[in-house]
């Protein structure tokens, strides 16, 4: 259990806590990496608050692998609507708050020595509510957003969860069609590249190049974001 303050630019001062662990499905087997599983929340000052669940869980030999993350958040969020022209303009800063449900998850199986392929799914639902310029959204204030795609990753790390050495490389292709009960039909690839080099004991270089692109009608909610506590932390998140 780790827990502690915290501040960031969206989200002020605030206090986070993890609940982590790891299992086996077997305890005689030591060559399988363990399965990991974390529950967490985080609220803070200006009433921002979440809650998720997230892990992977390893089949015997690691063999295949499930990877899910499931969220709920409440914000009081900043928008200045679509595009780098729209962003630009101090004006158009807008004031809501921001409601999102996300469940997603993957099974893929190891097809090549730390290779592993796998269907994907995503069910995203975004609302915004208190604001008095509904007008910079263009779209509706509230999406819901269900997609299936695939993923592809290279896996050469040592430990899941915190790794001293290794690759790990992702790639994710989505689609959110009309006929799955999307009002807006778009798609999406996202590329991951992560890897880590311990350089004395102790001391650990991580490095991540990440990519998101979406193509088609895409929802304001599902539009890449950058900024945040997760990355570009100068940024703040989706401006």
């Amino acid at each position: 259990i780790i827990g502690g303050p915290h501040y960031s630019s969206d989200r002020s001062f605030g206090i986070g806590l993890v609940a982590a662990g790891t299992y086996r499905r077997d305890l005689t087997d030591t060559i399988t990496p363990p399965s990991n599983v974390s529950v967490y929340g985080d609220i803070s000052v200006i009433l921002f608050y979440k809650l998720g669940i997230e892990g992977n869980h390893v089949g015997r030999n690691d063999s295949w692998r499930i990877d899910y993350d499931v969220y709920f958040l409440s914000f009081p969020d900043k928008y200045w609507g679509i595009g780098y022209d729209m962003n630009r303009n101090n004006g158009n800063e807008t004031k809501y708050k921001r409601y999102q449900t996300r469940f997603k998850a993957d099974l893929t199986w190891r097809i090549a020595p730390q290779l592993y392929v796998g269907p994907q799914i995503l069910f995203d639902y975004t609302n915004a509510h208190d604001t008095d310029r509904p007008e910079m959204w263009h779209q509706r204030m509230h999406t819901f957003s269900t997609g299936a795609g695939l993923a592809i990753q290279y896996d050469t790390r040592d430990h899941l969860t915190n790794p001293y050495r290794g690759w790990f490389l992702r790639l994710e292709q989505m689609f959110f069609p009309k006929f799955i009960f999307n009002r807006y039909a778009f798609s999406s690839t996202e590329f991951t590249a992560k890897w880590y080099k311990q350089i004395w004991k102790g001391g650990v270089i991580a490095t991540q190049f990440h990519a998101l692109f979406t193509y088609g009608n895409t929802p304001w909610g599902m539009m890449a974001r950058l900024g945040g506590s997760d990355t570009m932390r100068g940024y703040y998140e989706g401006r």
